[in-house]
Order: structure tokens, then C-alpha cells, then sequence
């Protein structure tokens, strides 16, 4: 984005947010007290927050309420590459004009700690949903499958050790022990194959976890780009008597 434009645009929004707040303040009758309304900010600026009590109100900070809240209020705040910001609030008259949320931004690590727990569980974290479901899809299914394996070959494992004390058994006929050896031969075959199964199941999930951890690490995303210059308004407002006082700091370079 060019200088001008830059300029152009936080201008912009500076003379709409002024214009919303003078209006308020011209329909507003004069000497009804000190509390007209209240202010709704949030650190970085640009969060979508919900306020659900006695009325609902929705905005994007920063915002303006032109009435007064009273009672608690259930307050959801959100934005892309920040943790949603959950909490409840009890405003009493002419307690506040300004209500700030501050918002935790998701961070790489936060990401990888969780991937090392949870297969896709950083995936999650970090927005990304579908990548998320396959790597803890494919984790999850390989670790079942090995399970049902692993307990297959155990169970395998006991019909052998039976089959071989049958063929050992020295008062056993020969033709109980050539059963018993056919029979061994029979599950050795199929105790090595379900044993290949399941090794092959735990290499597959051990290697997708692995790789779903680098991956969310190495490519994690970059929440800060292409970030519009007009979230970075941080207006206050101030009353004195009727009037309305409003500060607002625009980064232009």
C-alpha cells in the first residue's frame, strides 16, 4: 500500500468515527447525566465482539454503544491470529466510558506444544481445520489398527504356545503331535503377519505425528500479513459535563 493511500485511508476512517460520535453527541439531550454511553476497544483493535446480557450487541472494535449498560454481560471477542477472548463482566452506572479487551495472540510455540500432545491439535490452534483432521484421522486410525493387531497377534501368540505344548507332550500320538505341528506352522505364519501389521501401523502413526508437528512449526502461518493500517486505531473517549472528548492515535509512517 502507498503512502497516499495509507494517509487517504486512516483520514477516512478518522473522519467516520468522528462524524458517529458528534452525532451522538448533538442527539443527545443535555445535562441527563455523566454516562451516555460507553466505548468498546480491544488490544490489537479490529476484534469481532459479541456482548450478550439484557440487550446483545455486536461490533468491531473499536465501537460505540450509545447507551448505558447495566448487569453482566456475557463478552466474546475474536480475531484472526489471536486466541478468542472469553469472559463475563458486571458494568454499573456511570462506572466506565471505555471497555478494553485485551486479546493473546496464537503463537508458533503454543502451536508446536500442542502438536506434540494432540495429533492436529496445533493445526486447530493455528486456524488451520482440515489439516488438522487428517493428520489426527490418520494417527488415530493407525493407532486403533495397531491395537486390533497388537491384541490379534497376543491372542495368536496363545494359541502357539498351546499348539507347542501339544507337540511337545511325549504321551501324545503321532498323529496328535502332526496336527499340532501343522498347526504351528499355520500360526507362526500368521502371528509374523499380524506382527508386520502392526509395526507397520505405529511407524505410519509415529511418522504422521512427527511430520504434522514440523509442518505446523515450519509452516505456520503468518497472521500479521496484509493486516489493514486501520486496525491500529486506538481511540479513547473522555466526558466532561455534556461534552465528549475523543483522542485517537493514527500511525501514518
Amino acid at each position: 500500500m502507498s503512502k497516499f493511500m495509507r494517509v487517504y485511508n486512516l483520514s477516512l476512517y478518522f473522519l467516520i468515527f468522528t462524524f458517529i460520535v458528534v452525532t451522538h453527541s448533538f442527539a443527545q439531550p443535555r445535562g441527563e447525566g455523566n454516562q451516555t454511553g460507553i466505548m468498546i476497544v480491544s488490544e490489537p483493535s479490529g476484534a469481532y465482539v459479541t456482548l450478550d446480557g439484557e440487550y446483545n450487541f455486536t461490533g468491531r472494535t473499536p465501537f460505540f454503544i450509545p447507551y448505558d449498560l447495566l448487569g453482566k454481560y456475557k463478552i466474546r471477542a475474536e480475531k484472526s491470529g489471536y486466541q478468542v477472548g472469553r469472559r463475563v463482566n458486571s458494568f454499573k452506572p456511570e462506572a466506565e466510558t471505555v471497555y478494553k479487551i485485551d486479546l493473546e495472540p496464537r503463537t508458533r510455540h503454543k502451536a508446536l506444544y500442542r502438536s506434540l500432545l494432540i495429533p492436529g491439535w496445533g493445526h486447530f490452534y493455528s486456524m488451520r481445520k482440515l489439516p488438522g483432521v487428517v493428520y489426527f484421522g490418520v494417527v488415530s486410525s493407525n493407532f486403533i489398527s495397531a491395537a486390533s493387531n497388537h491384541s490379534k497377534y497376543h491372542s495368536l501368540r496363545s494359541d502357539y504356545q498351546d499348539a507347542f505344548a501339544a507337540f511337545s507332550n511325549p504321551a501324545g500320538t503321532y498323529a496328535e503331535q502332526k496336527q499340532a505341528f501343522d498347526k504351528i506352522k499355520a500360526l507362526s505364519r500368521e502371528i509374523d503377519q499380524y506382527k508386520r501389521r502392526r509395526n507397520r501401523n505405529l511407524y505410519i502413526a509415529g511418522g504422521a505425528w512427527l511430520l504434522s508437528v514440523l509442518e505446523n512449526y515450519i509452516f505456520y502461518p503468518n497472521f500479521n500479513e496484509g493486516e489493514s493500517d486501520l486496525k491500529k486505531v486506538m481511540p479513547t473517549i473522555q466526558q466532561k459535563g455534556d461534552d465528549i472528548i475523543v483522542n485517537i492515535q493514527i500511525p501514518l509512517f
